[in-house]
């Protein structure tokens, strides 16, 4: 596969150095790139599968996953906010 990119000059550039100070092309510094990030999602994707079958089994809304998301990221933060005004209390 042959793939074309539009690069940033600053994104360019820092492929440039990347690619020179590594003794290798920059299709090589690129194509390394996208191979570790592949690598990476699927790997997340296999640790999540679990959760998105619960969630597709769950039966739940996108909207209603993400209320119930940040419902649990507000509490977090003021039992973190109540835990630490109670350890400078002391």
């Amino acid at each position: 596969m042959t793939l074309n990119l539009n690069l940033s000059p600053d994104l360019a550039e820092r492929l440039e150095k990347a690619a020179s100070a590594s003794s290798t092309s920059p299709e090589g510094i690129a194509i390394t790139a996208i191979e570790r990030t592949l690598t990476l999602w699927e790997r997340a994707d296999r640790a999540l599968a679990p959760v998105h079958a619960a969630f597709e089994a769950s039966g739940m809304s996108d909207d209603e996953l993400a209320d119930l998301i940040n419902a649990e990221i507000h509490a977090m933060r003021r039992e973190r906010r109540a835990s630490e005004s109670s350890s400078a209390e002391r």
